[in-house]
This record gives C-alpha cells, structure tokens and sequence, in this order.
C-alpha cells in the first residue's frame, strides 16, 4: 500500500487534460484486503484506502469541470475469500448465497480463479447472482453509473472466462444480459472487456463495445516491434522470439479488424501495456526511437488509443508487480 488516492488524482486532473487525455480509467476502486482490488468485498463502497464514496463524488464532479469521462474496473468473475456472500456460504450450504459459487462437500473444495483460492469463482446458473450483479433494478453494474457517482464506462475483468466453468458456458448469454442491464440506465456508455485472445465472439455488436485490445493491436506490434510479445515475460517457455515481417504484422491487424463491425473496430481499446503487462519502455529496452514508434502507431491505428500512467513520461517496468511502480 503505497497510499494513493482518488484525492491525489483529482489534484493532478489539469496535468492529464493537458496531456490531452479526455477519460479515466481506475482499475478497481471497491473494497478488497488487498492492493490489487481485484478481490471484492463489497462491490457497493469505495474502499477506504482511496477515499471512500465522498473521493469519488468529488473526482466525478471535478471531471465534469473538464468533460472529461470515467471509466470503472468491474470484477463479476469472482470475489473475495473475504467476501460476506462466500463466507454464508462456506458456514452454510442452504444459505442464500451458496448458489452463487461451485462448492465441494468440504468446505475446503470450491471452484476459484485460475485455482488462487483467495478468488472464489462466481456461478451464473444462480439466477439471483445475475439479479445482484447486473440484472436487477439495485443492482451493483447499475448503482454506479446512476448519480451522484455516474461512471460512463465499465470495463470487465477477464471477460473472457465470465460465466465459463465446465459444462456451463454462458458467457453470451451473461454478455447479452449485462449489456442489456447498463445500456437500459445509460444507453452511450461505453462497456469494455478484458481478453487476451480472439474476442470477435464478443463483438458482434450484441455484447462488449471493445475489448482490450491485446490480439487485434498490442500482441502482433510488440513481436514486430521486439520480436517478442508480452507472454515470454509470463515465463510460457515459448521459442526464442523472432522479429515478426511487416507484411504478416499487416496481416494479422487487418484479419483481426475484418472480424467484426467496422463500429466496433473504431472503438476498440487499443493500449501498449497494461497493470498486467511490461511497460513498452522495458519492453524495447529504453530505445526511445522504438518507444515513439510505437506510441505513433496507437494513435494513429483504428479505435481508442489508452496510455498507461507513466508511459508518457518513460516510466519502466517488468512483470507484475513492477509494472505497477508509483508515478513520479
């Protein structure tokens, strides 16, 4: 914990519209034990350690001075170990909320993310989880974008795995309903999701609006770029990387890009590192040459183009949590 806050970023708003930036994007802000905040404990407050629900009023409203937009970090794929909802469970099969997670007979067996038994994974065959996260008129997806808070964007961790777990593959389904619910409150708000892989599934125009864009754009730039993309520094034991030719970079972006809408194509969120990636400046080992290269093609190519806090000041970083060094 290094104590930043929504505080200190509404303080430092003029830098960034100075920049040219004209939305924000948190990763998560609710209350979670950990510094990440990808596990939940309450999905209806602003944790504590950023200033609580007044911090985020007050960022809302300094943004509007600036018409600038915000976007939030949503987790439905799971929760805390922590979380009220798992802990009935775990004391109670019959409790309400045992129908929203995969529960072994003993309590020590359950379903979890990637098996971090720290993230329980939430079930989306309970009907009353759909009414709780996104389905129902109080639920947590819409709270957030209705005053006095009224982000204007969501984005979805792992999108990619929502509602996926072995014989349950309801992702569209989920995708179709989750849409439907935010566009009901805020018809232009804008719902992104995170996927490392082929995501044109999700991008027929009936779910996600984009994702982030790590196929479509980043992947094929940084393996022409460097020779290497993002998964050798997840030790995948992968080849020794080579150089990608341009014609297949073109290849590549273009086959990923004629996949889906041409609406959606222009608002994919294209980015050139992330809070889960190395920074572009480790990446291409402090060559500022490449470095530019490479901020040039995202904001030239098709879409949203997203800058990682310090990149624009060559902030480095390697794997996680390196990535995530305090600003300067």
């Amino acid at each position: 914990f290094f104590c930043g806050d929504l505080q200190g970023i509404t303080q430092h708003l003029d830098y960034l519209t100075d920049l040219g930036v004209s939305a924000l994007y948190l990763t998560p802000i609710f209350t979670s034990p950990s510094n990440h905040k990808y596990d939940i404990t309450n999905y209806k407050q602003v944790d504590p350690h950023f200033g609580g629900d007044d911090a985020l009023i007050m960022l809302r409203q300094a943004l509007d001075e600036r018409n600038m937009r915000l976007m939030l970090d949503i987790v439905p794929n799971h929760c805390s170990s922590m979380h009220p909802w798992f802990l009935a469970a775990l004391d109670d099969r019959h409790a309400p909320t045992a129908e929203f997670f995969t529960l072994g007979r003993d309590s020590q067996v359950y379903e979890s993310w990637l098996g971090v038994r720290t993230l329980p994974k939430l079930n989306y065959r309970s009907e009353k989880l759909r009414e709780e996260m996104y389905a129902g008129h109080d639920s947590i997806m819409r709270f957030w974008l209705r005053p006095p808070f009224r982000a204007d964007a969501w984005r979805i961790d792992v999108a990619n795995m929502l509602a996926r777990q072995g014989e349950n593959q309801l992702e569209h389904k989920i995708g179709r309903g989750i849409r439907r619910a935010v566009k009901s409150v805020s018809p232009e708000m804008y719902l992104i999701g995170e996927n490392f892989f082929d995501a044109s599934a999700q991008l027929q125009g009936d779910e996600l609006d984009a994702t982030m864009n790590y196929r479509g754009f980043t992947l094929p730039l940084l393996q022409w770029l460097v020779g290497s993309e993002i998964a050798e520094s997840w030790n995948k034991g992968w080849p020794e990387p080579q150089l990608l030719p341009t014609d297949a970079l073109v290849a590549q972006w273009i086959t990923f890009i004629s996949a889906i809408p041409w609406q959606i194509a222009i608002q994919q969120f294209n980015l050139l590192g992330s809070h889960d990636t190395p920074r572009i400046q480790t990446l291409v080992n402090g060559n500022e040459d490449l470095a530019r290269l490479a901020a040039t093609l995202l904001f030239t190519f098709p879409g949203v183009p997203s800058i990682y806090y310090g990149d624009e000041i060559g902030l480095a970083g390697g794997r996680d949590p390196d990535n995530r060094r305090c600003m300067l």
